[in-house]
């Protein structure tokens, strides 16, 4: 784990690109599937849907973490998430951080995950040649095709990546304030 949070500020923004790559991987890999089976995407077109999803939650931890780091939050010694820890001190210094985590597709991504990593989700493809993923019974009325879902979740993560860099500004001049 890294001694200087500021590690964990540069990581979210990695996440975020890495969630733009997969994005944009994943446009490639729907106009070439030709592995679907009918009943389910083809291998790529999963892989890169899931790696766009896990690493806007990835950035969003990340973004928790260097709160947590840097305030001292002690996150992780009850049993409240990472997330609802230090989500109320990054709502204090960061300006638009509460709307940002309000918006329903966060809470949608965030379910949407837990289902990928420790369950199962349903993936359909529909009449019009896409494929849709399962609602999560969130606010979220977005679009459910794989390449929106993916593309709204990546714009979610960069409005995060500048989040972070307010959140890394106002860190940083408390803690020279402190010294």
């Amino acid at each position: 784990m890294p001694t200087d949070w500021t590690a964990y500020v540069d990581a979210a923004h990695r996440k975020i690109a890495i969630a733009a790559f997969h994005c944009e991987q994943l446009r490639t890999a729907l106009g070439n599937d030709r592995t679907a089976d009918g009943n389910r995407p083809g291998i790529a077109v999963q892989a890169f849907f899931e790696g766009a999803i896990t690493a806007v939650v990835s950035a969003t931890d990340q973004v928790a973490q260097t709160a947590n780091s840097a305030l001292k939050l002690g996150a992780g010694r009850d049993k409240r998430s990472l997330f609802d820890v230090a989500s109320p001190e990054i709502e204090a210094r960061v300006t638009g951080f509460k709307e940002w985590r309000e918006q329903p597709i966060g809470v949608d991504l965030r379910r949407l995950r837990a289902k990928m990593v420790h369950y199962s989700y349903e993936k359909s493809p529909s009449a019009d040649r896409h494929w849709h993923v399962q609602a999560t019974g969130t606010e979220y009325t977005g679009a459910r095709d794989l390449l929106a879902y993916a593309s709204a979740a990546t714009a979610y993560a960069h409005d995060l990546g500048v989040l972070a860099d307010q959140l890394q500004k106002s860190l940083t001049a408390g803690n020279s304030a402190a010294s």
